[in-house]
């Protein structure tokens, strides 16, 4: 009799056992799909992070910051921006998209002198045209100033950091605070909310680096090694305009006019 018992427990036990595993792979599973969402979803790719920290732009100076877009249809472009001092820019600041090569200009805009306070707050660009874009392709957000002074830059707002991993400042390993809208409802977002705290500059105060009467490049006063030897820095081209299918049959511009000489003297 007890032989029957001892082996009625060892039948149920081994019952139990396989259902006890499986109820424990549950409860794993469960667990880790209600752990915590990364932040960039799959229509909103948004890396919060303030720094009071910034790169100089005036003329001859420029700065890169790579990103891959997740829409097609750009809607709107937004920096962070400021002036070093008291004195307003002397020209707007010009934001530009282009390939990773920086030939190709696939949307072009501008923001205002006026628009640069003393301490950092976006600012939205004026698109004056915008190309589509390929969903998941790496582009390039370009910004300069031909005629602003080194006395009285423009201030774009920088962190100092990885803070957005599918791209990064060209020759630095940080990033821009930028804001890109697309039509499709997706956006990238690196930097705090747009109606987020200002903050004001570290440092600033002064002036810019020396006066350059030199093409546009990149980072011309601190040569240093770029991170990839991908980069391109020196001398930016000027860059030639990349049309929307809808501007290909209803203008008849000849080739000589959407090219943007921004890289001359």
């Amino acid at each position: 009799m007890l032989r029957k018992v001892l082996l009625l427990g060892a039948v149920l036990a081994g019952m139990t056992a396989p259902v006890c595993s499986v109820q424990g792979g549950l409860t794993r599973g469960q667990a880790g799909r209600l752990a915590p969402a990364p932040i960039d979803g799959e229509e909103d790719h948004v890396f919060d992070g303030r720094s009071s920290g910034w790169y100089w732009v005036y003329q001859g100076v420029g700065h890169a910051q790579t990103f891959v877009a997740c829409g097609s249809q750009l809607q709107s472009v937004a920096l962070r921006v400021a002036r070093l001092n008291r004195a307003v820019p002397r020209a707007p600041l010009v934001v530009e998209v282009r390939d990773r090569g920086l030939r190709q200009v696939y949307a072009r805009g501008s923001i205002r002198p006026e628009e640069a306070g003393r301490e950092f707050g976006w600012a939205s660009v004026r698109l004056e045209y915008a190309a589509p874009l390929e969903r998941g392709r790496a582009y390039v957000l370009l910004v300069h100033s031909r005629g602003t002074a080194h006395t009285a830059p423009w201030l774009v707002n920088a962190v100092y950091n990885d803070l957005y991993p599918r791209g990064r400042h060209l020759g630095h390993e940080d990033d821009l605070l930028f804001s890109l809208a697309f039509r499709e409802g997706s956006r990238v977002h690196v930097g705090p909310p747009r109606n987020g705290s200002p903050d004001l500059p570290i440092n600033s105060g002064a002036r810019g680096g020396q006066p350059l009467r030199a093409p546009l490049r990149l980072y011309p006063l601190y040569p240093r090694p770029a991170v990839a030897a991908g980069d391109p820095l020196g001398v930016i081209p000027a860059g030639r305009k990349v049309f929307a299918p809808e501007e290909r049959v209803e203008r008849e511009d000849p080739p000589a006019r959407r090219t943007f000489p921004v890289s001359r003297p």
